[in-house]
């Protein structure tokens, strides 16, 4: 799927780059010891490196601040697939993805068809352990889950179907294809894939076709298709543009289960091909599953006060939720911009708070695209640390992590690092521990 049809983007983003002065953070060797020696924990960036993927690792402190531990290659290759314009190169969430038990880190490599696996040091260093073909070489794995032992892999064939891919884990950190699960056929291109913390369902978002598809999860991981659902019917009578859902987080409050799914709001109502002038303001969609793995609609809230370009952010596309799970925040592309939401995890009634409780300094405002990317640092992948104290914010125009100190809903930039390292175009993925 063609995003926005922005053939001036990459003579846009040179000028971004031409404007901003960077200068790596590259600390001492003394410096990084007594960092590491201090570290609460680590945050981990992929490259997406077309020849080379590689994934960059900084130590945490208690503080926010981040120190690098060192660049472990993938054994693989990243992919641009969003017509080379170097924000969202991949159009999905969770392409680096860490096991709930911090044990290892698994990185997709969308150019060459593999996913590899790092085993996570005591001192958060990586080591390579395994890495692993899908079975298809036309496949572009973008996103990845997992259950346990068992790994799952959306993927995108470059043409207009998708996949998810079963792969199981060892202790040892080898992965290996998982014959039970075989090949799920998807109709339409994954963004992104996620498992509910009961392990019962898997959950795909279509990114083209602005459906939510639900699996139920089987003996072995084998999976069984449920059914789907959309927050906006095709050619609705209120001209809401549909959704283009990107990153979702699958939320568990005793018996209920919801899905809170980002929606870009691109594609137009009658399901025409995004128009950059024809953008509306992004969203954030709840959806329900009950007992038997049945996905349904529950209700939406806009990234500001209406739906049109001049009425709030557009391009809303990942998601993180605070500690509380009471609050999270969503990540506006073309704006640079994080809104803040509210979320009640008995309801699952969704409110927007802010709609740009961080607003980048560089502020397309009402341009659009291409002159708007001239302006932007875009922001892109998000993630929240594990003690619930800071958020992490990729942009992907400048090639830097925001650090953001949290509070309730509110976010506080404290700090952003660059590093020679992190590329200026193109990289995708973040995971904070």
């Amino acid at each position: 799927m063609k995003r926005l049809p922005i053939f001036l983007l990459l003579l846009c983003a040179s000028l971004v780059l031409a404007a901003c002065v960077i200068q790596p953070v590259t600390p001492t060797a003394a410096s990084m010891d007594e960092s590491v020696m201090a570290a609460a924990s680590s945050v981990y960036v992929m490259t997406n490196d077309v020849d080379a993927n590689a994934v960059v690792a900084f130590a945490r402190s208690e503080d926010g601040s981040l120190s690098k531990l060192g660049t472990y290659p993938t054994g693989g290759k990243g992919a641009i697939l969003d017509d080379g314009e170097g924000l969202d190169p991949l159009i999905s969430a969770y392409s680096l993805y860490k096991t709930s038990d911090n044990k290892f880190l698994l990185a997709a490599n969308a150019g060459s068809a593999e996913i590899t696996a790092f085993m996570i040091n005591e001192d958060f260093s990586l080591t390579m352990t395994s890495k692993v073909g899908l079975g298809n070489e036309a496949y572009h794995p973008l996103s990845i889950a997992s259950n346990g032992n068992l790994i799952y892999v959306a993927s995108f064939d470059g043409a207009g179907a998708g996949a998810v891919t079963g792969l199981t884990i060892s202790a040892a950190g080898e992965l290996a294809l998982n014959e039970a699960v075989a090949e799920q056929m998807i109709d339409g291109r994954p963004s992104a894939v996620q498992v509910s913390a009961d392990s019962s369902v898997l959950v795909v978002g279509v990114l083209n076709t602005g459906m939510i598809k639900s699996y139920t999860i089987g003996d072995g991981g084998a999976l069984a298709f449920v059914n789907e659902a959309t927050s906006t019917a095709i050619n609705n009578a209120e001209g809401r543009n549909l959704p283009t859902p990107i990153g979702f987080e699958i939320r568990q409050h005793e018996d209920n289960t919801f899905v809170v799914v980002t929606e870009a709001r691109e594609i137009q109502p009658n399901g025409d091909a995004p128009a950059g002038d024809r953008l509306q303001s992004g969203s954030v969609s709840v959806f329900a599953i009950d007992d038997a793995g049945a996905i349904s609609y529950r209700s939406s809230a806009v990234a500001g006060t209406g739906f049109t370009p001049a009425e709030g952010e557009r391009t809303t596309c990942w998601i993180a939720f605070a500690a509380d799970g009471a609050h999270f925040w969503a990540a506006n592309a073309l704006e640079a911009s994080i809104s803040s939401f509210s979320f009640d995890g008995e309801t699952g009634a969704v409110e927007l708070i802010n709609a740009t409780a961080v607003q980048a300094d560089l502020n397309p405002g009402e341009l659009l695209p291409p002159d708007a990317f001239a302006q932007t640092e875009g922001f892109i992948d998000m993630f929240t640390s594990a003690d619930g104290q800071y958020l992490y914010q990729l942009y992907g125009l400048t090639g830097k992590i925001g650090i953001y100190q949290i509070d309730g809903s509110s976010l506080t930039l404290v700090g952003e690092v660059t590093d020679e390292d992190l590329p200026m175009l193109n990289m995708q993925g973040i995971v904070a521990r």
